[in-house]
């Protein structure tokens, strides 16, 4: 996972195992080569006044996520990374970035699936986030723009630090890592992993490898 906090600068977490340091913001911008640009499939999403663009506050997030759209979504360039988590303190904005990513998502045609960290750990458990990553990488086959996103809100309460007592939650941890090293798929098809948080800390740092 990438972290994009809310309220503050842009951090690169998940970027460490090719040697970025995580308390630096993220690095350079990787601008989109001159691409023909397609119309919104659901242009409504956006006029709805939720888009990315009127997001109020967070300037840096917004710009990092809209980049992020505008260049591997509309213009079908690689994802600069395939997994964000959007976090922030309770009443940053997290839950309006996120929900404003997913409408202009939406507005795109893209196939997204959603699941709360606290259904992820008392319901699903490991073999439903399988079948969910299973279920997102077909959806993405079967796109035309090959790509599907999974959303999942409050990760902390899906993957907190991990604890000896509670191999049910270590199992999830562990299909999740599992899950997170294959998002590109052999047919050209690709997911890409949204998270949002309130609890950062919280986070199991395995996570972020």
């Amino acid at each position: 996972l990438k972290d994009v906090r809310t309220g503050s600068v842009v951090y690169s977490l998940a970027m460490k195992v090719q040697g970025t340091d995580p308390t630096r913001s993220a690095g350079k911008v990787h601008k989109p080569k001159t691409s023909q640009a397609r119309a919104p499939v659901n242009p409504d999403q956006v006029e709805l006044g939720n888009s990315l663009r009127s997001v109020v506050g967070n300037p840096s997030v917004r710009k990092e996520l809209q980049q992020l759209v505008d260049s591997s979504i509309v213009k079908g360039k690689p994802f600069p990374n395939q997994s964000y988590l959007i976090s922030g303190a309770s009443g940053n904005g997290v839950g309006t970035v996120s929900q404003a990513l997913r409408r202009d998502l939406s507005a795109w045609g893209v196939k997204i699936f959603q699941v709360s960290g606290d259904k992820l750990a008392l319901q699903t458990g490991a073999a439903g986030l399988t079948k969910l990553f299973k279920e997102a990488h077909s959806a993405a086959a079967a796109s035309p723009n090959h790509t599907a996103v999974i959303f999942i809100d409050d990760v902390e309460k899906a993957f907190p630090i991990r604890s000896t007592s509670n191999s049910a939650r270590n199992r999830l941890l562990g299909a999740f890592l599992d899950e997170a090293g294959s998002l590109q798929s052999d047919n050209g098809s690709r997911l890409l992993l949204v998270g949002t948080s309130t609890d950062f800390n919280a986070i199991d740092s395995s996570a972020f490898k």
